[in-house]
């Protein structure tokens, strides 16, 4: 076989964010800057330090997700990623990784709350399968991540750089929904929602502003999460984060609206009202509020927030072109 070099970009999260696990509509821009893979044929599978024959690669493939995380403890962290998109392709019969060693280049900073991990995913899959169309590359980014790394994350970063075009909007409605508040507000009701997004705002309002997890595991036990679970040493801001996901949703769909409508104008109030939302549940961070202050203050900037996880380590901004022609590291 011949080298394969395969790319994918980290995104830009508009509107949503953390929203993604509340069934809620997200709006993501693909940056056009990227991680690239290139998978050329070796006598082993190689990644970085890490050597497998296809021996190991297929006994690992039959183990469980458990065992899998406990047998590549001993590897470097960012090796999982790829190991894991290699080994999901394996246990969905979808490819057969042969022996290939991955070289991998990105200008795309790492750990910032920009996909980095998502990007990685995506290259290392098209590299192996670039045959799945991209709805399903996404889901089983989304698997290696959650069950090989043990990360858990909604779908929202795999899909924005699986399916978006780099400086282009993507607007992504996600499905997952297990929520301490959501547990909370259904018992209270005696009824489920399919989504936390869907939850009666003024159900919400009544939530305890935080709550111990202790004192959530005497009542309710568990959030039906099988990829998290509630510390009982850790007090929640369960009526924030909630809220967040009802609240973002609406203020998503306002934001698609004005974007349709050349309203650019229309952003700031949303922008402004998800930063504060992300601080109040915890995600934000003084330098992140320096940042969106000093945007907001330049001609021809419409929003700005903090991005991706939250906790200052993106902020993004909607402006005119040229608005910020002279910032210094700009993800454009």
């Amino acid at each position: 076989m011949d080298s394969v070099r395969a790319s994918a970009p980290g995104r830009l999260d508009l509107l949503g964010g953390v929203a993604d696990y509340s069934g809620a509509l997200v709006l993501e821009v693909p940056t056009h800057r990227s991680v690239e893979v290139v998978a050329t044929p070796h006598a082993n599978f190689a990644v970085g330090p890490v050597e497998m024959t296809t021996d190991d690669m297929a006994s690992l493939a039959r183990l469980g997700y458990e065992e899998v995380r406990r047998a590549l403890a001993p590897f470097p962290q960012w090796t999982h990623y790829v190991i894991g998109v290699a080994l999901v392709l394996l246990r969905r019969g979808i490819v057969q990784p042969g022996p290939v060693r991955f070289d991998i280049t990105s200008d795309l900073p790492a750990s910032a709350g920009v996909a980095s991990s998502a990007a990685l995913e995506v290259a290392v899959a098209r590299a192996l399968a670039p045959e799945v169309e991209p709805l399903r590359l996404a889901s089983l980014c989304q698997e290696a991540e959650n069950h090989v790394v043990g990360a858990p994350c909604g779908v929202m970063d795999q899909v924005a750089v699986a399916a978006g075009r780099p400086g282009s909007l993507l607007p992504v409605l996600c499905h997952p929904a297990s929520f301490m508040g959501k547990r909370i507000v259904e018992d209270a009701r005696g009824r489920s929602w399919s989504w936390i997004s869907e939850l009666p705002a003024p159900e919400v309002a009544q939530l305890p502003d935080a709550l111990e997890g202790s004192a959530f595991l005497d009542r309710w036990d568990r959030i039906g999460d099988e990829l998290t679970s509630v510390d009982p040493d850790e007090c929640y801001p369960v009526r924030a984060a909630t809220a967040f996901g009802v609240e973002e949703h609406e203020r998503s769909g306002r934001a698609l609206h004005a974007l349709r409508c050349a309203d650019p104008a229309a952003l700031s109030p949303l922008m402004r009202a998800s930063h504060a939302a992300y601080t109040a549940m915890g995600l934000g961070h003084p330098v992140a509020d320096a940042v969106v202050g000093e945007a907001l203050a330049r001609p021809g900037v419409f929003g700005a927030r903090s991005s991706g996880g939250g906790c200052g380590g993106t902020v993004v901004v909607a402006c005119r072109p040229g608005a910020l022609d002279d910032v210094d590291g700009l993800i454009r």
